[in-house]
Parts: C-alpha cells; structure tokens; sequence
C-alpha cells in the first residue's frame, strides 16, 4: 500500500551553524495519510523516550 502518491526534495538546511543542519525538506502530493498527526506523534514519542517538556 503506498501512503504517498508523490514526494518532492526540494531543499535542505545548509547553514552549518544551525542545529537542523542537514535537515531534507520534502514535500508530499496526494498524502492518503495525515502527516501533520503521524509527525506530530513521533516528536511526542521521542520527547517522552527522552524527558522533553512538550510544547
């Protein structure tokens, strides 16, 4: 089952002196799942594996 019709990189961070170097920004068409929610779970997973405070 695919879950993205199609994915675009379309640029990245490229200062290095910024923590999101590196960072690859995609953009998604014809997404047949919310990716909004499906981020928004994984930071809160990675906050509470690490004790985050949550925003």
């Amino acid at each position: 089952m695919t879950y993205i019709g199609m994915s675009f990189h379309i640029n990245s961070i490229t200062i290095s002196y910024t923590r999101e170097f590196g960072t690859v920004i995609f953009t998604f068409i014809n997404a047949k799942i919310k990716i909004n929610q499906r981020v928004k779970n994984e930071v809160e997973q990675e906050q509470r594996q690490h004790m985050l405070p949550f925003k």
